[in-house]
């Protein structure tokens, strides 16, 4: 709550001096999300198992790489002046995160073919604060956007099929939330944002690389996160600018 607070009085003090104030959608997706472990062992600590991952992709290190994934949709608000927008966005997420793991047999051997995708689903509401900064006077062209948000989410582990003959057994001892500490936990967090876009009229596009902040490392789940994210956002109406401003230059 207090972010919020935060999030409304800077709102507010900008505002006496922004030009021109404007509302718009914004539509967005992970163009790439990244995620890898400490190792290729994973101990999930409410599972009765341990798991075995591996990438040969990346030198059999324990790392991910998904891509075109997730959808985010929200409203904005923004706050313009001269070459800068100020953006408080509120949005809805839903994204999947799929885990690959080499799974134990009731015979207590590992068998090359027992492989399974462990699945969790994040959903929630995040709520992004930008700053936007175009690089030329023109109306149209490049800006770059920083910023921050903060989510409140929540995460779920659909039941899936083992693929091997022997699986059936250890399925009574899988627990419902059998990746979590490893893939997520009950913590929120902040991320940072950093970006590059193209302005076309009122419809703003961008690449933002999206990544935890530092911060308390042991509330952090087993992996550790980054995505880029392709956005679209639409301004879809428009205050009058205050008389005397002008917001950009034409050659």
């Amino acid at each position: 709550m207090k972010f919020v607070a935060t999030v409304a009085l800077v709102l507010l003090v900008i505002s006496l001096q922004a030009q021109r104030l404007s509302g718009g959608v914004t539509l967005a997706t992970h163009a790439l999300q990244n995620f890898r472990l400490a190792d290729n062992y994973v101990f999930p600590p409410h599972s009765y198992f341990v798991y075995y991952t591996e990438n040969e992709k990346k030198d059999e290190k324990p790392v991910f790489n998904q891509y075109m994934k997730g959808l985010m949709f929200g409203i904005n608000v923004n706050l313009e002046y001269k070459r800068f927008l100020l953006t408080s966005e509120i949005r809805t997420i839903s994204t999947t995160f799929t885990l690959p793991l080499m799974y134990p047999t009731p015979l207590g051997s590992l068998l090359s073919d027992n492989w399974s995708y462990f699945r969790v689903v994040k959903s929630g509401v995040q709520l992004p604060v930008l700053l936007t900064v175009k690089l030329t006077d023109k109306a149209n062209g490049l800006y770059v956007v920083l910023g921050g948000q903060y989510e409140w989410v929540s995460y779920n582990e659909p039941r899936f099929s083992l693929s091997d003959d022997y699986s059936s057994g250890i399925l009574l001892y899988l627990a419902k939330s059998e990746l979590y500490g490893v893939m997520y936990n009950e913590h929120d967090y902040f991320s940072y944002i950093a970006g590059l876009g193209l302005k076309n009229k009122n419809k703003y596009t961008s690449l933002r690389l999206v990544k935890r902040f530092g911060g308390n490392k042991a509330l952090y789940p087993q992996a550790r996160f980054y995505s880029v994210e392709l956005a679209r956002t639409v301004i879809l109406n428009f205050q009058k600018l205050k008389k005397g401003h002008v917001i950009y230059i034409e050659d």
